[in-house]
């Protein structure tokens, strides 16, 4: 069996800086569930909470980018550049419209959902509802992410993907800080505060890889839905619904 080299230093370039950020992520987790666990018994359950339902949410819904990862690869193997373009477009449209319904979903109906099937009550209740009606649009930029990601895979520049989540964690860190415990003049805002970490954090990721796509792309994006593509994304989801998705989520 020949090695070629030339194929293990494309292996490492695009393992290396995923490797590392997983690493990163396994600080960072530690990290910032010892601030959110110093603001209360209560707020850190009710955070938990939130979490793993928007873990799960997430993963699910992050199939999307599996289905999207098969298609596009297949397209851009090809070089049919208007075909990986509206694999693109049409993905990270569904991507927007899903996050955008499933935040706006989880503000009218959080507090029954956990009341109902979690048997929330008192301060855990408000601290749960307090984190959902702002960590909930967490899920549609995840989705954003788990679209980018793919596509600078198949590019193979996984350090984008290093600089992205690199920028997400401090962003979140610091605001956890200044936001959870009121620092340099800022309210106290507990909870709420570490919800404003994560979205901003994730925000903050997402303008990393829109840099990196207008400077490596060589098409534009515009917001459309195409129904083909719809259907063709939706094919390969179902057998993979059963496991669990890779979910980057600040403040699991």
């Amino acid at each position: 069996m020949t090695v070629n080299k030339e194929d293990i230093s494309i292996i490492n370039r695009m393992a290396i800086p995923v490797i590392s950020t997983f690493a990163i992520e396994t600080i960072f987790t530690i990290t910032d569930k010892a601030i959110i666990g110093r603001t209360s018994v209560e707020g850190f359950a009710a955070v938990g909470i939130v979490s793993s339902l928007l873990y799960v949410l997430t993963g699910t819904f992050g199939m999307l980018s599996m289905a999207f990862n098969i298609i596009f690869a297949k397209s851009f193997a090809k070089r049919d550049r208007d075909k990986y373009s509206q694999i693109f477009n049409t993905s990270l449209s569904l991507s927007i419209v899903i996050g955008f319904a499933f935040g706006i979903l989880g503000i009218i109906f959080g507090r029954t959902i956990f009341q109902k099937f979690y048997n929330l009550e008192g301060s855990t209740l408000t601290y749960a509802c307090d984190y959902m009606n702002i960590a909930g649009f967490s899920l549609g930029l995840n989705l954003i992410i788990f679209i980018f990601s793919a596509y600078f895979k198949n590019l193979k520049r996984t350090t984008m993907f290093m600089y992205g989540t690199i920028t997400a964690i401090i962003v979140n860190l610091a605001l956890d800080y200044i936001l959870v415990f009121g620092k340099f003049g800022f309210p106290r805002l507990g909870v709420k505060g570490a919800a404003i970490g994560s979205v901003v954090g994730l925000l903050s990721s997402i303008v990393i890889y829109i840099i990196g796509f207008l400077k490596h792309t060589d098409f534009s994006y515009s917001f459309s839905i195409s129904k083909t593509v719809s259907r063709n994304l939706s094919e390969p989801s179902p057998p993979s619904l059963g496991g669990r998705g890779f979910t980057y989520n600040i403040n699991l």
